[in-house]
């Protein structure tokens, strides 16, 4: 609907997407683009205190497509295995939100003290990511931090067990001036004023495949996941995700999926749902012609919004997948025989092998060697990878292979 309103008076899609945030009101955007002009929209702006919606990425290939796609030049920096988090402070309020906009402020206290402490500004909106650390400072896995996010009781007794590091990456308000609008190059310039060395996430420019390849290599041996890769002349585009900003992982192909339906095992499994149903989002939303099969049947419960790209078993401990069984029934919708249909709410990261053509789910792809990598709880299932996320991965995919 923002781009029809932006088509509709002439104006600008971004203008009237920040309207939109600070307003919380499409109706009323449409109103003062009416009455007043699309020039209007030019009062709206963040405010430090209200968390909006993160920039996001695509998954690129490789680095040389990532080189290609920003002209030649692109920043890249670590991708760490943490979570996404906005710190905002406001005199001398500080509250720090998870990338679904929950505060987190008091599960962080040690983020929120160097907040206080250390970085320079009254009034700042700062975006980056907490990892867990053990005592050497070797990045510790996701599960880790993301206890930390599910405590407010107790925090204390495991600041000690499961302390955080914050690596921030972006700066979008200073000091009563929006910044982003502003070149990710100025913007980093910008945060480098605001923040100590020792909390910016590493970055580099590079020009060539080498040194993205040592930029890349010097990150997995960080403990990192990868890199990103972003346009130095990218603008901050709040809860966008396009090609001005890409994510390339150690693993081939991954890809963050959601769950919406799942199976009863067999054996000692017999008594958890661990056989899952995996979907990409449909952007078109189309509905589903024609219910020959059940995962046809699951889509169309879903109104068409997701499409089914596979099944796994595999992945997830047994202690998870006891956890996972009991969210599962309390999402479950329909049951038939031993499948289960869920709200399509967990988030899951997958990795797998390749993609191929199949005339066994309507999407017409499945993936091969599907294995869960981690339980995304920090993700809303809006961000998971769309269809035609997959649709790209497998055309590159075949075009390497062509040669």
């Amino acid at each position: 609907m923002e781009e029809v309103l932006a088509k509709a008076f002439n104006a600008n899609l971004e203008d009237v997407r920040l309207a939109h945030m600070a307003l919380g009101d499409l109706g009323k955007v449409g109103y003062i683009l009416k009455e007043q002009g699309p020039i209007a929209l030019q009062k709206f702006t963040i405010t430090p205190l209200k968390p909006l919606k993160p920039m996001l990425a695509e998954p690129a290939q490789n680095l040389k497509e990532a080189l290609e796609e920003h002209g030649g030049t692109s920043l890249l920096e670590y991708k760490l295995d943490g979570a996404r988090v906005q710190v905002h402070k406001s005199n001398s309020k500080i509250k720090i939100f998870s990338r679904r906009l929950t505060e987190v402020t008091r599960s962080l206290p040690e983020i929120v003290e160097a907040a206080s402490k250390e970085f320079r500004g009254e009034n700042f909106i700062l975006d980056g990511e907490v990892v867990a650390v053990d005592s050497s400072g070797k990045i510790l896995p996701f599960q880790n931090v993301m206890r930390r996010y599910r405590r407010i009781i107790g925090v204390e007794e495991l600041l000690s067990k499961i302390p955080t590091r914050i690596f921030l990456f972006d700066i979008l308000f200073l000091d009563g001036e929006p910044l982003l609008r502003k070149p990710l190059t100025e913007r980093r310039e910008i945060l480098e004023k605001v923040v100590p060395g020792k909390y910016l996430m590493p970055q580099m420019e590079v020009s060539t495949l080498q040194e993205a390849e040592s930029f890349f290599h010097k990150a997995l041996k960080e403990n990192c996941e990868g890199v990103m890769a972003k346009r130095p002349s990218s603008i901050y585009l709040p809860g966008r995700r396009g090609k001005h900003w890409l994510k390339i992982k150690r693993a081939p192909y991954v890809l963050d999926l959601v769950i919406v339906a799942a199976e009863y095992g067999y054996g000692y499994r017999h008594n958890w749902l661990s056989d899952y149903y995996l979907a990409v989002l449909d952007g078109e939303c189309r509905p589903v012609s024609g219910v020959e099969s059940l995962p046809d049947y699951i889509e169309a419960v879903h109104g068409g919004r997701f499409r089914i790209v596979g099944k796994t078993f595999k992945g997830l401990t047994n202690q998870e997948l006891e956890a996972m069984t009991e969210k599962l029934k309390k999402l479950a919708v329909e049951t038939i025989g031993r499948t289960v249909i869920v709200k399509p709410e967990v988030v899951v990261e997958v990795a797998f092998s390749d993609i191929q053509p199949s005339p066994q789910y309507s999407c017409g792809y499945a993936l091969r060697f599907a294995r869960i990598l981690r339980i995304r709880d920090d993700k809303k299932p809006e961000e998971a990878d769309t269809l035609q996320t997959l649709r790209d991965l497998y055309w590159r995919a075949s075009k390497k292979l062509e040669g």
